[in-house]
């Protein structure tokens, strides 16, 4: 049975409570905390099926529940995390939140799953919570809620064309005609009870799905007859195919129907209208009289914006060429299909607002922000994501957070494109995307863009582009070249025309790993820095910062690793700065940290003297780095190791000057 529209309950599960537990062995009379997290719950999860075409079973089952994660346990165990619940729907589904009707997610395109609901964290169990003051702690933290709420299920077939017309104009011999579809056909009205798609093939062209929406008559859109039930099926649809009674077999002017038809689907939707259009002139075969003389009173009415083409569905005249002329209109929107954005997401609607916060300065380049509101943002967010990183950042403006933080002096920060590349491990940010974000929050990010290095044409031309839409430099460039790769070569000579600087990823060899390619000793960044001496270069990872020690490894594999021990007078990278003044350091990625921590003395000698061309970054969104240098460099500064020239350019000004900001 057919349904195209449900109405139900989605519940994630629960995070499971952390445990409260001691130890108890022989021989340790005092033993500490070892009660373990709690489990995740379960994620409510929407996935397209493409073996469904109706909603029909979600009439008989309106409630979904994910599984709750559960408690943890003694000796540190945490709890199993609940299973995800995965609800499988037909393509085209649309799910809104059933109040006001706004969209959740389009199960359509490219989008064939989606986690609409998160399970809740699990609680920390009270191993956490033992202090130097508090051994014993009998607390331990409860599991995060579950996220609930009610939704609609709306299918929205998902067809390039739309045929529509009176009922018993011949919309089902047509489609059986030209399709696989086997419509039920027969002389009487509403016969076609529910929609009917089928994919027509075209010799020597590409095919395409057309749907018969059923039902359109005089006040459909105001729910007279069927149409109102399947007005929606026909909002996906690229073109219109308008069918009309040539013959006027049953008495009706042609024209007054193609009129009366569009008037509904303004009402319903005036986009619709947009839609290009085309008039199928049907049963010609029946025409008493001159067959001519009518058709060219249907052309003089709607020709030359709408197209008329006299066919017979039963016969097959004319056929070939209105499903041509479709396949060409089709032609010039693409492929991909209709898909509607979000409108409502289900955390940002929970209830934060009575959660309270509080932003504060805890030293000099250091912000708090605590509180349950934070919190619960964090457990339903995966902020290592693109999407999550937006969201995060759109749930810290929209709750003041930003601007309570902008008053207690926030400095800036550069967001970078990696670019596209070959290696799967590489997340892929878009210049559009680092753009996006920059303009939506401009007083807190700029951004630096990448160029594709699969499309070697127009370098200049493109990357002007991105200068003028705001970009302040190229990088991070990590596309597996070499440094004096003929495509290399022309960035580098845009970008010091336009005065960009360049950031590098830096890999041992072709093939190994992403990055720009250069060997021991570097000595291809030499020439490089010879040639462009307009271009300011900013060195990145391993391979590079390695060369601050005259012992640096030789091998692909070794150099890949971080540096141990002392460093030995004599690198090359210290050369090259000392010689190069357009030659500049990212400490960033732990490899930087590395390079000056893994010998304080010659680390802060090198910090001082190469003060004014040195760059503290983070690479990544990663708090836990394996050297943290920001605390580090904070703790040198304090202690006077240190001086606070230094300190300040490299952790802002040199930033400021390098980039315009």
């Amino acid at each position: 049975m057919f349904a195209d529209f449900a109405k139900i309950y989605i519940k994630s599960g629960k995070g499971g409570d952390g445990h409260v537990s001691f130890r108890r062995e022989l021989y340790v009379p005092n033993g500490g905390p070892n009660g373990g997290d709690g489990g995740k719950g379960g994620d409510i999860i929407f996935q397209v099926d493409k073996g469904l075409n109706t909603l029909y079973e979600f009439r008989h089952n309106h409630n979904y529940k994910a599984e709750p994660g559960q408690e943890g346990g003694k000796q540190n165990k945490t709890g199993k995390n609940g299973e995800d619940l995965i609800i499988k729907v037909p393509e085209g589904t649309i799910i809104r939140e059933a109040e006001t009707g706004k969209i959740v997610a389009d199960m359509s395109g490219d989008n064939q799953r989606a986690v609409v609901l998160k399970g809740g964290r699990g609680g920390k169990g009270n191993q956490h919570y033992a202090t130097a003051t508090m051994q014993v702690p009998k607390y331990a933290q409860p599991g995060q809620k579950a996220m609930e709420l009610n939704v609609t299920l709306e299918l929205k077939s998902i067809a390039d064309v739309g045929l529509v017309g009176f009922p018993n104009v011949g919309k089902s011999t047509l489609l059986s005609r030209v399709t696989n579809a086997d419509p039920k056909i027969a002389n009487y009205h509403f016969t076609t009870l529910n929609p009917n798609l089928g994919v027509v093939d075209l010799d020597g062209g590409k095919g395409f799905v057309i749907a018969d929406i059923p039902g359109l008559i005089e006040g459909a859109s105001e729910g007279v007859g069927l149409g109102h039930k399947f007005l929606k099926h026909i909002e996906r649809t690229k073109v219109i195919i308008h069918m009309i009674d040539a013959a006027s077999v049953e008495g009706r002017d042609p024209i007054a129907d193609i009129k009366a038809i569009n008037k509904e689907l303004e009402a319903y939707n005036p986009d619709l209208l947009k839609r290009p259009q085309v008039i199928a002139a049907n049963k010609i075969d029946a025409i008493y009289g001159d067959t001519n003389e009518v058709i060219d009173g249907i052309k003089k009415e709607f020709e030359p914006d709408i197209k008329v083409f006299p066919i017979s569905a039963v016969s097959g005249k004319g056929l070939k060429e209105l499903l041509f002329y479709v396949r060409s209109l089709l032609d010039e929107f693409g492929d991909e299909p209709v898909v509607y954005e979000q409108e409502y997401d289900p955390f940002e609607f929970q209830d934060n607002e009575s959660l309270p916060y509080t932003v504060e300065k805890v030293e000099d380049g250091l912000y708090s922000v605590e509180g349950p509101r934070i919190e619960r943002m964090l457990g339903y967010t995966n902020i290592d994501s693109e999407k999550g990183f937006m969201f995060f950042q759109n749930f810290m403006k929209n709750n003041g957070i930003l601007e309570e933080l902008e008053e207690l002096g926030i400095e800036q920060g550069i967001v970078l494109s990696s670019g596209e590349q070959e290696n799967e491990q590489i997340l892929v940010a878009a210049n559009e995307e680092c753009k996006r974000i920059c303009e939506q929050f401009p007083k807190k990010f700029h951004w630096m863009c990448n160029v594709d290095a699969k499309n070697q044409t127009d370098v200049y031309k493109r990357i002007l582009a991105c200068k003028e839409s705001g970009a302040v430099g190229i990088g991070e460039l990590m596309v597996n070249q070499r440094l004096d790769a003929p495509f290399l070569q022309s960035v580098f000579e845009v970008a010091e025309e336009l005065k960009l600087p360049v950031l590098f990823h830096m890999s041992p060899k072709e093939g190994f790993q992403y990055g720009v390619v250069d060997g021991p000793g570097l000595p291809l960044l030499e020439e490089n820095l010879k040639r462009y001496k307009g271009l300011k270069f900013i060195g990145h990872s391993q391979p590079f910062w390695h060369e601050i020690s005259k012992d640096a490894p030789a091998t692909p594999k070794e150099r890949m690793k971080w540096g141990e021990g002392a460093v030995c007078p004599g690198g090359r990278l210290p050369y090259l700065f000392e010689t190069y003044e357009n030659l500049y350091g990212d400490l960033s990625a732990n490899s930087g940290g590395c390079a000056i921590m893994r010998d304080e003395e010659f680390g802060l000698a090198f910090l001082e003297k190469y003060q004014d061309r040195l760059l503290f970054g983070t690479d990544m969104a990663n708090c836990e780095m394996t050297f943290p240098l920001g605390n580090w460099l904070d703790e040198q500064e304090h202690a006077g190791r240190l001086s606070r020239s230094a300190y300040e350019k490299i952790c802002r000004t040199n930033a400021e000057k390098l980039f315009h900001l």
